[in-house]
């Protein structure tokens, strides 16, 4: 035996536990000050908010080993969110206590050796490891006298705190436990392991233990930790429903493993006080592991156990309200919300998340590649001249295949001339005369290398920077050469690489500088900086464009060509917009029908949609992203400069993919809606390629998500200004508004009522082309709607479809849709630990003063923050916001708004970044994901800024998953820590301490706030001020109103504001 391994023999054999210090979950028979087991008859039981109170002089003793600080109101605020019974979080003066995470687990494992079945049936997949009652992570002493108490740091147990006041304990996601449970279970420790117990004399346990008679209990919680009232669910008799807290019923079934059993009610049919539709959203379930459902299982204590008070949390979530939120449907609320049909919550779905854009290219491949009865695809531009990966390999060295002739080289070492030798055999020539293009023809490289060429860019205040160059493989090979020791080849087209302005005549003798990224299949990479070639201004072709991929191929297709976007470059003043009519004049000439068809829009608005669908047989695959298609979706492994792609801007793509179930459906019908006008789609849902899939059945407790069902909860969100979908319909909207509360429900009333409106319309003096589309109204719409009257009952469905539709057409063209804004409304007032959001842009949500249409989510995340102190928020936000050519004042007034609204936010609480891509280079996102404890997600196309959830047109899923464990949805805690590492540059196994960190988002806050410390260390950069060294100031003077508008208030801008419009591409 070594010398270590004898003194520690000797040390534990001396003195028990105690060498493993902190990383033992040491507790405490003693509990307060006073000498005797009956405490003296000091402490208190305080039923109605779960607490321990201590009277005459006494101080509380530490129960169990923890770390403690002192915190009150201003400058030292709880750092967790800690949830009372009466659902307000712990926010003033007193002790907050933490177990070390290695006491925590070892605490975890007890209660499951000790509390618990080891192999429980009614929970298969749980780690042996993971127990189901609630564990006591933290407890916290509410008292104003904490001058008195200890000064902070490492309490053992049975150490004195130094005060009085009222005593909680929390679990780990910050619900509050029945302290006289928390007794109970270390009563059962502290017999079972006496080497655990720190102090036990006198024992006051059992004296705490029987403050209160023998209880089994549930707290029933709503997502933000507030109490839920137990309606609708059986098993439980009321204790104190205000603080959600119930007796559990005697269990009567056969079930041995069970002690007790939550159900929820049955439904009543189609009407009643629990209509189908409300009880099948109504799930139920443990927050410490297992599945939400209709039934929470309660396990009963093994074989010679017993709790003389038992209890559990249980979650309540209503997957509508949760999901899509609540918006006002009142009378007093919207008007738009009064019509609009509210997003659909899909239940039992199976989702892939897509975390990068070579994922999304692969699933891309896989909805179009073969024969389809339907197909569609819609994005801001769609360019499909690039490969897509048709295997599951998406990655390099996998992806692209080798596709040249020649032996790879990728075992060879560079020369130490290596850059001499290239430079030699290279050339630059320009491509085309009134063109600013230019070919770099690159020989001697590796045979199959991946190159990325970056030219220098030369910008204000004599900066330089890397362009956005080109891409490609060296799969060419040239003849050998004495003296080289390589012989591939790459050309590459770079755009306008001497950044020069129509009508782009080349200087004299002009030089190309860049920089060359090549990287091997072995893996090795190599960067050479400061290349310069002379550029030949002879035009030669350049290499021809590469074959188009299988997206092409989609039947119908939608594009939005809007100069916001950088996709117009000509400016086309509209004539002026005075009311209504000329504002829906300008929409119309906006959009085109001409496919790929170009939607209708809104001067300055985008939309920023990626939408592609296919069906097979009776299935559909779908996907949902944000952005454009083209080669800058291969933008994985960004740090080697996307080995592989063809280069172009750094750009991080985020989607989703699902198949075979409801959530496909509407993803189809979403992008049925981009690619195909209203007069043509109400005909073709009139048709059974359009009919609904069944919705899906809950997986058994032992099955798994097989990609068709799984456990998933979803909904497909739109956001789009008023006047753009179908903009004539909204020539009808004063009539929809008087009549918005007598909407009839039947197909047949409802065409027979809108083609009375149709009819009454006058068309006399609209302009062109309005007067057009108002025309077609009145005779290709009316006729089609009264041709789709039906009685026959066996075409039930499909009247329901198309009036759902025809509704929802209506809704949308008179007061848009906003489904992004109620949903993230929603997720703000549940939060309660973090927030995690990674947006294209950032900006205030609400201007003036507040409307029933709009939300403040500044406010509101502030006002959250400051009532749950320990609310964490990251956001991650393009250092250049997502604004075309022209946009430059855009851009600048959005980085001034987005850098004030930051910093009006609790810095205690936030901290911002902007993504970087290959080194130096800053990213775009071309998506937006929003993240909330680690149980809700959003992925999609709108942003976080009034312009993003009113104004532009986005699309959105958002999604909880049902599978929960410590709190969490496991793969929804997988994508943010998968995300997270990507945008942070974190890799390794899990071993690896920054990896580690990913699990709780507090320690990845202040990761980030470190790493932005030192500069950003080449993976993030702290948030912009819009400020250049070198480069004079100018501050932004364009109206807020219309960089980041609502597109209700879009109609009413002054005149003033509309003329600005007139000197940028629309």
């Amino acid at each position: 035996m070594s010398f270590l391994s004898e003194a520690a023999t000797v040390a534990f054999r001396e003195t028990g536990l105690q060498p493993l210090g902190i990383g033992m979950p040491f507790i405490s028979k003693k509990w307060c000050s006073h000498g005797a087991a009956d405490a003296g008859r000091r402490i208190t039981f305080n039923a109605e908010s779960l607490s321990l109170t201590l009277s005459g002089g006494e101080t509380w003793y530490c129960p169990i080993s923890a770390r403690v600080v002192k915190t009150n109101l201003s400058d030292r605020k709880p750092t967790a969110t800690l949830i009372k019974a009466d659902g307000t979080a712990v926010n003033g003066d007193g002790l907050l206590f933490e177990l070390f995470p290695g006491a925590l687990q070892r605490l975890k494992r007890l209660y499951v050796r000790r509390l618990e079945a080891a192999s429980p049936v009614n929970y298969p997949n749980k780690p042996a490891d993971r127990p189901i009652r609630p564990v006591p992570r933290y407890f916290f002493i509410a008292s104003s006298d904490v001058d008195e108490a200890v000064t902070g740091g490492w309490l053992h147990a049975g150490q004195d705190t130094g005060i009085a006041g009222e005593l909680f304990f929390f679990d780990e996601q910050g619900h509050i436990i029945h302290p006289l449970m928390v007794a109970s279970c270390f009563t059962v420790l502290g017999d079972a392991y006496a080497g655990l117990v720190k102090e036990s004399a006198p024992n006051q346990l059992a004296h705490i233990v029987g403050l209160s008679p023998a209880s089994f209990t549930v707290r029933m919680v709503k997502p933000d930790g507030t109490p839920y009232d137990g309606a609708f669910v059986n098993g439980k008799t009321d204790m104190i429903p205000a603080i959600g807290l119930f007796t559990v019923s005697a269990y009567t079934g056969s079930d041995a493993e069970l002690k007790g059993e939550l159900t929820r009610q049955p439904d009543t049919g189609a009407t009643g006080a629990f209509p189908l539709e409300r009880a099948r959203h109504l799930h139920l379930g443990l927050d410490t592991f297992g599945r939400l459902g209709n039934r929470c299982a309660l396990p009963a204590l093994p074989s010679g156990a017993t709790l003389t008070h038992d209890f559990f949390t249980v979650k309540a979530l209503d997957t509508r309200t949760y999901l899509t939120g609540a918006p006002d449907r009142s009378p007093t609320g919207y008007v738009g919300s009064r019509l609009e049909p509210a997003p659909v919550v899909r239940l039992h779905e199976d989702l892939t998340i897509l975390a990068d854009g070579n994922a999304l290219m692969q699933r891309l491949h896989s909805l179009f590649n073969g024969s389809s009865t339907e197909s569609l695809v819609a994005a801001a531009e769609i360019n499909p001249k690039f490969p897509l990966p048709s295997g599951t390999d998406i990655y390099w060295p996998s992806f692209p295949p080798p596709t040249g002739s020649g032996t790879p080289a990728d075992d060879a070492p560079f020369p130490s001339d290596f850059k001499r030798q290239v430079l030699a055999a290279s050339r630059a020539v320009v491509i085309d005369g009134s063109s600013p293009d230019v070919c770099l023809t690159l020989v001697g490289l590796p045979v199959d290398c991946a190159v990325r060429v970056y030219h220098r860019v030369f910008g204000s205040g004599v900066v330089l920077s890397r362009g956005d160059g080109a891409g490609g493989l060296a799969n060419s090979v040239v003849v050998p050469t004495a003296g080289r020791t390589f012989n591939g080849q790459c050309v590459l087209r770079l755009a306008n690489p001497l950044g020069l302005e129509p009508p782009f005549s080349f200087p004299p003798s002009p030089k190309l500088i860049f920089d060359m990224v090549v990287v091997q299949r072995s893996g090795r990479m190599r960067i050479f900086g400061n290349l310069e070639l002379p550029v030949s201004t002879t035009p030669e072709a350049g290499s021809a464009a590469a074959a188009d991929n299988v997206v092409a191929t989609a039947a119908k297709q939608g594009v939005c060509r809007a100069g916001v976007l950088g996709l117009r470059r000509t400016i086309a003043p509209l004539p002026v917009i005075t009311d209504l009519n000329s504002l829906l004049n300008a929409v119309v000439q906006l959009g085109g029908e001409t496919p790929p068809r170009d939607a209708p829009r809104l001067p300055t608005m985008a939309r920023r949609d990626l939408l592609a669908a296919a069906k097979r047989g009776p299935n559909w695959t779908a996907v949902l992203a944000g952005g454009a298609i083209g080669p800058a979706m291969h933008s994985a492994q960004s740090t080697l400069g996307a080995p592989g792609s063809q280069g172009g801007p750094e750009t991080q793509y985020v989607g989703v993919f699902t198949q075979n179930a409801g959530l496909a459906y509407d993803v189809a019908r979403m992008a049925f809606r981009r690619t195909t006008s209203f007069y043509d789609r109400i005909q073709q849902l009139n048709n059974g390629l359009w009919d609904e899939p069944a919705p899906n059945t809950p997986l058994d407790r032992s099955q798994s998500p097989d990609g068709t069902r799984g456990t998933i909860a979803g909904s497909v969100l739109q956001t789009i200004a008023p006047y753009c979908e179908t903009p004539e319909l909204a020539l009808l909207k004063s009539v929809v508004e008087a009549n918005i509360a007598s909407i009839p429900r039947d197909w047949n009333a409802l065409v027979d009522l809108v083609v009375s409106w149709i009819d009454g319309l006058n068309l006399a003096g609209l302009p062109s082309p309005l007067d057009a589309a108002g025309a077609r109204l009145k005779t290709e719409l009316r006729n089609r709607l009264n041709s789709l009257k039906d009685s026959d009952p066996a075409h039930e469905s499909q009247r329901e479809r198309l009036y759902t539709e025809v509704v929802r057409e209506l809704s949308a063209a008179c007061f848009g849709r906003r489904d992004a804004q109620w949903a993230l409304e929603e997720a703000i007032k549940n939060a309660r630990r973090f927030i995690y959001l990674e947006t294209p842009g950032l900006s205030f949500t609400e201007a003036g003063a507040a409307r029933p249409y709009s939300r403040n989510l500044k406010s509101l995340l502030a006002a959250r923050i400051s009532s749950h102190p320990g609310l964490k928020v990251v956001i991650c936000v393009p250092k250049v916001p997502d604004y075309g050519k022209g946009y430059e004042q855009y851009r600048a007034k959005e980085v001034k708004d987005r850098f004030d609204l930051v910093l009006d936010l609790p810095s205690a609480n936030v901290v911002s970044f902007h993504p970087v891509g290959f080194p130096g280079r800053p990213s775009r996102l071309e998506s937006q994901v929003v993240i909330v404890d680690d149980e809700w997600a959003m992925v999609g196309s709108s942003s976080f800024r009034r312009r993003g959830l009113t104004f532009d047109g986005g699309s959105d899923l958002v999604w909880t998953d049902l599978e929960r464990s410590d709190g969490a949805a496991p793969s929804i805690a997988s994508f943010r820590k998968m995300l997270m590492a990507a945008r942070l540059g974190i890799t390794g196994d899990g071993f690896d301490s920054r990896r580690l960190m990913l699990e709780d988002v507090a320690d990845v806050f202040h990761f980030i706030r470190e790493t932005l410390r030192d500069g950003g260390l080449g993976r993030i950069e702290p948030l912009w001020n819009g400020r250049t060294d070198g480069v004079a100031y100018s501050e932004p003077t364009l109206d807020s109103n219309l960089v980041n508008p609502d597109g209700v208030e879009f109609q009413t801008l002054n005149a003033l504001v509309f003329a600005a419009l007139g000197s940028v591409p629309l």
